[in-house]
């Protein structure tokens, strides 16, 4: 009886567009210089991770899905 109810909250927030689930990673804003300061070794990964404010995970995270050359 509850799943039901519950089904139906659920149905009625995704049509509202309401995201369920881990917030998603954001890229941060000097993303894109300070990647392009690691690639030409200006400024090694760990001062990376800091500069961005993000950790080791995250990192890589973002190196994956957005790379810069």
């Amino acid at each position: 009886k509850n799943h039901q109810r519950q089904a139906e909250g659920i149905k009625a927030a995704k049509e509202k567009g309401i995201e369920f689930g881990r917030p998603k990673l954001r890229k941060p804003e000097n993303y894109e210089e300070v990647m392009r300061r690691v690639n030409s070794h200006e400024i090694s990964t760990v001062e990376a991770m800091k500069l961005l404010g993000v950790k080791k995970t995250s990192f890589y995270k973002l190196k994956k899905l957005y790379p810069v050359e």
